[in-house]
């Protein structure tokens, strides 16, 4: 660690003047390699020319012909060997001469004919006079005619790369060959960095003149810097800074605003504790619904952490069927409004629908610009479901009341009615209005029933209450349970687990089966199955009871047990209410859980009341 920090100090002017002593020698270094590729360039460029003119007056030298050459020695018929040194020798002074004045480039001629090298300089690669078609082809002055300029670097042979100029030779209108002229490139760069030596020493010398001056300078700024920072730190009245002076007044500004953050950072830190410490889901998002804070209620309201949810979008917590109703809201936050305790639906992590009061309100800066949304919420899932019982207790009360002031004067006429009617059917057997009798007394025994399921509702606390076991009750009424499934073409089946007894009214809750068993049998189709079980979990013991139907629409599911509220062409709406109203006589609740794979009515009786 001590030698990273010696060769980049964490001082502020030593680690910016080492970092602009890099950045300009690194840029003067790559100013030095452009300005060498320039000059090699430059020397490139006119090598070529002179490759060029070297090769052009090779073949304005060349006096005739190979051919007519050859001929002037009686040489046609001669063997190629012989030819090139005839050819060589007639040709060698026109390559002297011009070596002479060139002596640093290759240079020749090339019979197309006889696919060799005539005559080269010196100097030449002697790769480079090997068969030309076979070992050059990316050479194209046989395809094109015309001069070729080529960098060889990679050539199979080559002893150094060198710069290559060609010249087609045209005679009678026909091409026999080509001149060449040739430079090694390492005298190319030679010539090119001579020529930089002067203009790079001098740029190394102005270099070293601007990094010793910015050093001083940084020194200097180093050292009232240091002031300031202790004038910062420790509030130093009668500080002055000698090169920097506006530096003065920053520190006095500097004071002042500490003093203003050590009181807001007081109260940040009480607001942050606040909304650390609630129970209320206090969200932050951005203008697009993106999560930016996340305190600890949110995570116990809709079960997500504040590392899971921060940088997601806010409808990880909207239901579907709410997102609109939510864009809605937010736009209106958008342009400044408020929306104070909307009640609505959310959804935690676990799928799980939740009852939410929801404040909603624009966060603005400093100059009043919206620049995101906060977020209060409240489960109020309890309060709901609170609300929804006592709505419904109230309804059973309600019918309850009417059951008793309506039951005892209804029933009383009816028994008399019913007694004439008996009366009249022994006397008139074969009388034609014998069938009306028995029509007209069925009638009033379905009343009659209705009657009984309205006082049965009016009931406001059990009799006669005593210690049974479920299992034993479900044992007695299961040949009348079995005869309903017998008739009704259904099968239903027994799971009768280990539970304790229960202090219950062995009455009110055969009825509370019957009832909830036949709901069962009617809601599946024939061949159906209606399954009864017993079990004990979390200190309650469970009468559930399942059937494979087609399960309770949604929106039905919050009307089940409503006084009158049947979906049964011939039912009284009443069972479910009399089911409803005998749990609460028995300090017990009934859950449904159902879906189109069928329903299943629990009844969750507390162990604690035994």
């Amino acid at each position: 660690m001590n030698s990273i920090k010696k060769v980049f100090p964490l001082h502020f002017t030593k680690r910016y003047l080492l970092f602009l002593t890099l950045v300009v020698t690194i840029s003067y270094f790559v100013l030095s390699v452009i300005i060498m590729n320039s000059f090699t360039n430059s020397i490139k460029d006119r090598f070529g020319k002179e490759l060029f003119a070297i090769a052009l007056q090779l073949e304005a030298n060349l006096p005739s012909s190979y051919d007519e050459i050859l001929e002037k020695h009686d040489a046609m018929n001669k063997t190629p060997e012989e030819q090139i040194r005839i050819l060589s020798s007639e040709l060698k002074p026109i390559i002297q001469q011009l070596t002479y004045s060139h002596p640093d480039m290759g240079m020749g001629y090339y019979d197309l004919k006889l696919n060799k090298a005539v005559v080269k300089s010196p100097s030449t690669p002697s790769s480079l006079v090997k068969e030309f078609r076979n070992h050059y082809p990316a050479f194209n002055l046989y395809e094109t005619g015309t001069p070729d300029l080529q960098y060889h670097n990679a050539s199979p042979g080559l002893e150094a790369p060198v710069l290559y100029q060609t010249y087609p030779i045209y005679r009678n209108g026909n091409l026999i060959g080509h001149t060449w002229a040739d430079i090694r490139t390492e005298n190319i760069y030679a010539s090119a960095l001579s020529g930089a030596t002067d203009i790079i020493l001098a740029g190394i010398a102005t270099l070293a003149v601007i990094i010793s001056f910015s050093w001083y300078i940084f020194f200097r700024l180093g050292g009232d810097l240091k002031e300031f920072a202790y004038a910062v730190k420790n509030d130093t009245p009668d500080t002055s800074i000698a090169i920097l002076p506006e530096l003065n007044p920053l520190v006095d500004l500097v004071r002042n605003q500490k003093a203003a953050l050590a009181k807001n950072y007081q109260q940040l830190q009480h607001l942050a504790f606040i909304v650390k410490s609630s129970d209320d889901a206090i969200i932050g998002i951005t203008l697009d619904g993106i999560i930016t804070s996340w305190n600890a209620g949110a995570e116990q309201v809709y079960g997500y952490t504040a590392e899971e949810a921060i940088g997601r979008s806010i409808t990880i917590t909207i239901p579907g069927e709410h997102l609109n109703e939510f864009l809605k809201i937010l736009k209106e936050t958008k342009n400044g409004e408020c929306v104070s305790h909307h009640e609505t639906e959310r959804v935690r992590k676990d799928g799980t629908l939740i009852n939410v009061s929801v404040t909603i309100s624009p966060i603005r800066d400093t100059q009043d610009a919206i620049v995101g949304i906060s977020i209060i919420a409240r489960d109020i899932t309890d309060i709901k479901k609170y609300e929804s019982e006592m709505a419904h207790l109230d309804r059973l009360n309600l019918v309850g009341q009417m059951a008793a002031g309506i039951g005892h004067e209804i029933r009383n006429p009816m028994t008399t009615v019913r007694g004439f009617l008996q009366l009249l059917q022994s006397k008139d057997k074969d009388s034609s209005y014998a069938p009306h009798y028995s029509l007209m007394i069925e009638e009033l025994d379905q009343a009659n029933a209705i009657i009984t399921e309205f006082l049965s509702l009016a009931k406001n606390k059990p009799s006669n209450l005593e210690k049974h076991n479920l299992n034993t009750l479900i044992q007695k009424i299961r040949p009348l349970i079995q005869s309903d499934s017998i008739k009704s073409k259904r099968t239903v089946h027994f799971h009768l687990g280990d539970i304790p007894y229960l202090l219950i009214n062995e009455k009110e809750i055969r009825q509370l089966i019957l009832n909830l068993v036949r709901n069962g049998l009617e809601a599946t189709n024939q061949g159906g199955n209606v399954t009864i079980s017993t079990y004990t979990q979390n200190n309650e013991v469970i009468l559930a009871v399942q059937d494979d139907g087609c399960g309770i629409k949604p929106e039905e599911l919050d009307k089940i047990g409503t006084p009158f509220f049947t979906t049964k062409d011939d039912g009284t709406g009443l069972g479910l209410a009399v089911c409803y109203n005998i749990a609460n006589r028995h300090n017990a609740d009934i859950e449904i859980d159902t879906s189109s794979y069928g329903t299943t009515f629990s009844v969750r009786f507390k162990t604690t009341a035994a």
